[in-house]
């Protein structure tokens, strides 16, 4: 307890930032197990700001390909008919999408760069869809 994890509550962020802690003492650093805590932290916070040592800068060199795909009205009609007579700025506020080093849908987490779309907008029973894409897909 050196770092007095016990000595009060933890906001949940916190306790990511605290669990990627401990597994990269105990087990090294590992992209897997990285890139799934920040899949999780994504699915299960639809407005939480991404700890900094979870966090990447993966999606900006995709911002401006995702941003285009967002307002084509026909991929919206194929991937997101529910936005489809939406602005950008309001489909943005009920999704949010990041670019995964593994394919974080695949039990076998191969390598490879992967669009996530978590769809919060849904609003039944705070259920979240989630669309992979092929990063080919938006350019």
């Amino acid at each position: 307890n050196k770092k007095n994890y016990f000595d009060r509550p933890r906001p949940l962020n916190d306790l990511y930032i605290i669990l990627l802690e401990y597994v990269s003492i105990m087990h090294r650093k590992d992209l897997a197990f990285e890139e799934l805590l920040r899949f999780d932290f994504i699915l299960n916070n639809k407005n939480g700001s991404i700890p900094s040592s979870i966090a990447k800068d993966y999606r900006n060199a995709y911002k401006e390909k995702i941003h285009l795909f967002l307002k084509d009205p026909n991929s919206l009609q194929i991937y997101l008919p529910h936005y489809l007579n939406m602005s950008i700025k309001n489909i943005l506020q009920h999704i949010n999408y990041e670019i995964f080093k593994i394919d974080v849908t695949d039990s076998n987490l191969l390598l490879k760069e992967t669009l996530i779309i978590f769809d919060y907008g849904l609003e039944k029973n705070n259920e979240v869809r989630i669309l992979k894409l092929d990063l080919t897909t938006i350019q």
